[in-house]
């Protein structure tokens, strides 16, 4: 087997088992696996997709950088997850704090199928407890 054709594997792999984590169909993962390798690739560790049922890639997430802190020792949170308006399919996408569960409930309405969030650390660094595509097992 090739570097690449683990790499594709890992990545199919990786999205199966978070399509199915989100009760979604594991078998329509590729459109997943593919963003999700694209993803890893540029290093956006910041981004995650809203995707339904069917395995349709409805929208890509950004997470704004999380703010500097006021010299308080507070812990500051992170702003609130985003839609890439150039991903969103027609019209201006929802905005504001709540974007990502109102764009979550415009596919659900439109497609009629179950909705999640998927998140990069889900689908590329092997937080299902596999290696990644370049790693072996140790004996």
């Amino acid at each position: 087997m090739t570097t690449e054709d683990e790499a594709t594997e890992y990545y199919m792999r990786t999205a199966r088992v978070a399509m199915h984590n989100h009760g979604l169909n594991p078998e329509r993962c590729a459109a997943l696996a593919a963003w999700a390798r694209s993803a890893a690739e540029a290093g956006h560790r910041d981004r995650g997709v809203i995707v339904s049922g069917d395995g349709r890639l409805w929208a890509e997430t950004v997470q704004p950088p999380k703010p500097a802190g006021d010299g308080s020792g507070r812990r500051i949170p992170y702003p609130p997850w985003e839609i890439n308006p150039a991903t969103w399919p027609g019209g201006n996408p929802p905005d504001g704090q709540w974007a990502v569960g109102e764009a979550m409930d415009v596919v659900r309405d439109r497609s009629g199928q179950p909705v999640a969030h998927i998140v990069y650390w889900e689908v590329c660094t092997g937080w299902v407890g596999m290696w990644g595509p370049n790693d072996r097992e140790r004996s």
